[in-house]
This record gives C-alpha cells, sequence and structure tokens, in this order.
C-alpha cells in the first residue's frame, strides 16, 4: 500500500499526516515560480535582445552612407562587430541565471523543500517515508 492509497482509506488517516497539495495550489505555485525564472532571465534576453537590433540598424547605416550594397560576409562582419558586446553581456546574464535557477529551484528546494511558489500556495516538499 501507498501513502496516497493510505490517505484515501479514511479522513483520520489523513489528519494523521501530511495530506498532498491539490492541484489548484499546485498550479499557483508552479505560475508564481515560472514568473520568478522569467524575470530571472529577462536581463539576457533583453540584451540578446538590444544586440540583434543594434546590428541590424549598423548594418542599415553602412549600407546606407556607401553606394554599392555590401556583401553578405560584409554584412556579417559588421553585424557581428556591433552584436559581439551585447551578447556577450547576455551570454554572461543567461550563465548567471541558469547557475542562480539551478541552485534555487534544485538544490535548494531539495534542502528547504520550499520554493516561493510553494511559499505562497502554501505547500511544501517532503519525504513521505520522514
Amino acid at each position: 500500500m501507498t501513502y496516497f492509497e493510505n490517505m484515501k482509506e479514511s479522513k483520520e488517516s489523513a489528519s494523521l499526516g501530511p495530506v498532498p497539495a491539490n492541484y489548484p495550489k499546485r498550479i499557483g505555485a508552479a505560475v508564481v515560480d515560472i514568473l520568478i525564472a522569467v524575470l530571472a532571465w529577462m536581463p539576457g534576453i533583453i540584451f540578446l535582445v538590444i544586440g540583434f537590433v543594434e546590428g541590424i540598424k549598423e548594418v542599415d547605416l553602412v549600407e546606407q552612407l556607401t553606394i554599392r550594397p555590401l556583401t553578405d560576409g560584409e554584412e556579417g562582419e559588421i553585424f557581428w562587430e556591433v552584436a559581439n558586446v551585447s551578447w556577450g553581456v547576455a551570454g554572461i546574464l543567461g550563465a548567471v541565471a541558469l547557475i542562480w535557477s539551478i541552485w534555487y529551484f534544485g538544490y535548494r528546494q531539495g534542502k528547504t523543500g520550499l520554493t516561493p511558489g510553494k511559499r505562497v500556495a502554501r505547500i511544501k516538499l517532503i519525504n513521505v517515508e520522514t
């Protein structure tokens, strides 16, 4: 017999120990956690888009200033020269966000049983055997 089968047997056994969280609470916790993760990744994404837009604008500007059309190699060289810095910053911010996400939603949740979403929903990850 598993823990969940035991919880279905009677209301008495449910009051003796922790009860599994219902799905609305779990979904609410997941939504809060996803919003926090998106906020953590947003600076990197913003710098990625800034680099892309700056690169395209610079290629267009150089093309307007020169009378002849640019070759694909020239366009690529100009684009990467301008976008390189912003994309470097985006890469660093993305790496920081990835490390933070793994620590916060993986390691820390394993140690404490909580994430911000779980705190808001008042649920906790526990080991059934302990």
